[in-house]
């Protein structure tokens, strides 16, 4: 079984400049807690919810903000792992474990964002996962 068997598609992602609030709203709206992060079309890193969440502001009545002057960028984890879509799930496990990351993003031959295999999807798919 390979990265495209399994990935999730379509798949949003963060642009750079996103606002930290946009941000929060892609996650918020997806099924995903790490959303890659691009600029110019390539990967540059990985966001999470948590990533993001570190930077709110939380008032008394447990509602929150986020700074207005800061973007997925200011967020993000530069050291992100990706595989081919014809990675095996060896290899995206292996990238899993090398970035210490549940979510990898899955790029095409121009680097260009087509998928995410999260952890849970991967060990699901593994021989003697038992439903």
């Amino acid at each position: 079984m390979l990265a495209k068997d399994i990935m999730s598609r379509p798949t949003n992602c963060a642009q750079a400049q996103d606002s930290l609030m946009d941000v929060f709203g892609l996650l918020a709206g997806s099924r995903v807690h790490n959303l890659p992060v691009i600029e110019e079309g390539r990967v540059i890193g990985l966001v999470s919810d948590r990533d993001v969440l570190r930077f709110a502001r939380y008032h008394d009545d447990d509602d929150f903000d986020l700074p207005s002057g800061l973007n997925a960028e200011d967020a993000m984890r530069n050291l992100v792992f990706v595989c081919s879509e014809n990675a095996s799930m060896r290899q995206v496990a292996a990238a899993m474990l090398a970035g210490r990351s549940d979510t990898i993003a899955v790029v095409d031959a121009d680097e260009h964002v087509v998928g995410l295999v999260t952890a849970d999807v991967l060990s699901q798919n593994l021989p003697g996962y038992k439903h």
